[in-house]
């Protein structure tokens, strides 16, 4: 079945999911560009506040703790509290930190500012997917929360580009600290946004609030719902909590290890000089961008478990057979084999931030959002930590060797665990038995 469709071909959508999506797409471009601009910031600020390797790791991994920390907090906060109430002021904490990171005079003030801008991320992971699930219809659920997922790609690419200018125009001792203030603008866009939408019907009416979740839905045209029983099928929830983290702990543990690193990768495969390095990043991070395109557009005709299992074990099998292979140091076959298997993975990985928003209960949906990306951000400090070691150890085929392993086992994982929610609707994906 096809999403319903509007003018112009795209999926239906009231201008409140439209207003919702992007102001919870515009958090995860937060996430992808500060993923993507460490490398450069570290490379600039290390001469500037005489970062040793330990402190450039920890500010590296900042972000990735506090949104650890953010997304399983805020979680249980919003289940309780409200999809509105929290998503309408977390960026608050992510601007104010945005700032104290980019005039930090030392190291601590950027490691503890960045911490705290991962606690906002964090945050909203657990907030947006879980609100726009809940906010779209059935047919279409899957392009509304991939629509927001694009984000994430465009602030990666974005910030390749900006680092890239920020190389060619502006010294060193500067440059770095307009990168880190630059997210500011788009938070600030997106605080606004967040003022003007309304509570999730479903969570008033899980809360007990069942008047007011009926006038949301006649106030603003949604898709009816009956409510969910509130608690799994007996024998269900160690399946679904399985499928909801193992396959995104893996997904980020390659996408962020090697993410990281791309600039230096690229740099050692033989692409010279800072400014190179990240236009070659930013290739491949634009072809990322166009495979979570695809995905978002294929996501509710080809459905969540192919979608996903498929676009992450292709990937791992591509990378593992260029260590193989004898031309390994062809900077242009490095290039077109990352980026295809970027394009591929970043297609399946977009699916691991949207099961864990369709396959919990209203009362549960943030908190497995919120623990589901803790439980990712863990993937992706490990990620971290162990590719930066396979590459200290044997070098770029040790980076690629990770990656794929990965990116094989979440493929692998998605098909033994993986269900089928496409077309039905949320109480009906909690009311029914897993196939």
């Amino acid at each position: 079945m096809t999403p319903p469709r509007a003018e112009g071909g795209r999926p239906a959508a009231s201008a409140t999911l439209r207003r919702l999506r992007l102001a919870a797409g515009i958090s995860l471009g937060l996430d992808g560009y500060n993923l993507a601009i460490i490398g450069a910031v570290l490379t600039w600020a290390s001469a500037s506040l005489r970062l040793t390797h330990g402190l450039a790791t920890l500010v590296a991994a900042a972000v990735l703790l506090g949104s650890l920390v953010g997304g399983g907090l805020a979680g249980w906060l919003t289940d309780r509290l409200g999809r509105r109430t929290v998503f309408a002021y977390d960026l608050l904490i992510f601007c104010v930190f945005a700032l104290t990171s980019a005039v930090a005079p030392t190291p601590t003030v950027l490691i503890a500012s960045r911490f705290a801008m991962g606690l906002a991320i964090g945050a909203d992971y657990a907030i947006s997917s879980a609100y726009v699930a809940e906010m779209s219809a059935a047919q279409s659920r899957g392009y509304q929360l991939g629509y927001v997922w694009v984000f994430w790609a465009v602030g990666g690419v974005s910030a390749y580009l900006l680092a890239a200018l920020a190389a060619a125009t502006l010294p060193e001792a500067l440059a770095w600290r307009v990168l880190l203030a630059l997210p500011m603008a788009p938070a600030l866009g997106a605080l606004l946004l967040r003022r003007r939408v309304p509570e999730s019907p479903r969570w008033l009416v899980a809360a007990g609030q069942d008047a007011q979740g009926a006038a949301v839905l006649e106030a603003y045209g949604l898709e009816a719902f009956r409510p969910d029983p509130g608690q799994l099928r007996p024998g269900e929830g160690v399946r679904r909590w399985l499928l909801a983290t193992v396959p995104w702990f893996l997904y980020d543990f390659a996408a962020y290890g090697v993410g990281l690193l791309l600039p230096f990768v690229l740099q050692e495969s033989g692409m010279t000089g800072t400014g190179p390095a990240l236009l070659g990043s930013a290739v491949v991070a634009g072809l990322g961008l166009l495979g979570t395109l695809a995905g978002m557009a294929f996501i509710d005709r080809v459905g969540r478990r192919p979608l996903q299992g498929w676009g992450l074990l292709l990937p791992g099998l591509l990378l593992a057979t260029w260590t193989v292979l004898p031309d390994q140091r062809s900077l242009v076959f490095f290039l077109v084999v990352v980026s295809l298997a970027n394009a591929l993975s970043m297609m399946g990985g977009l699916v691991t931030g949207v099961y864990p928003a369709e396959i919990f209960p209203t009362r549960q949906r943030a908190t497995a959002m919120g623990v589901s990306t803790a439980v990712s951000r863990l993937g992706a400090v490990i990620g971290v930590i162990a590719i930066g070691l396979l590459e200290t150890r044997f070098g770029l085929v040790g980076v690629v060797a990770g990656a794929a392993a990965a990116l094989m086992m979440a493929g692998v994982s998605t098909f033994l665990l993986g269900i089928e929610t496409r077309s039905r609707t949320l109480e009906e994906i909690v009311e029914g038995a897993l196939p």
